[in-house]
């Protein structure tokens, strides 16, 4: 493991906007591919928040390039953009759960319940 992580540093320092890129493209579809896969499984487990947990994912991704990636701005900058994104879609698709009414405020206890179809 130690030589993974090693390896991945040095080629985020060599190499930051290719690194960045192909990151991402390997990243974002893998978080979707495993979101769906998630959700299948809401089904049979009943926890809502399964589906959320590949967002992990991308946070690390993330948190890796912020934390070893200082050489390039340009680097930081086509990383930064996909996730501000990212963080759009998912305030999007919460609006729009809550707007399906799949889930809804209950108006006597305040709390949030929902309903898989």
């Amino acid at each position: 493991m130690n030589r993974l992580w090693n390896w991945l540093k040095t080629a985020i320092e060599n190499r930051p906007i290719t690194f960045v890129i192909v990151g991402g493209v390997i990243i974002y579809p893998l978080a979707i591919l495993i979101t769906i896969l998630l959700i299948a499984s809401v089904r049979h487990t009943s926890i809502f928040v399964l589906p959320f947990l590949s967002a992990f994912i991308v946070v690390g991704f993330h948190w890796f390039v912020a934390r070893y990636e200082r050489k390039s701005r340009i680097a930081q900058i086509i990383a930064i953009v996909p996730a501000g994104f990212f963080a759009l879609l998912c305030i999007v698709s919460g609006v729009g759960i809550m707007e399906s009414h799949m889930c809804w405020k209950d108006p006597a206890t305040g709390s949030i319940e929902c309903r898989i179809p």
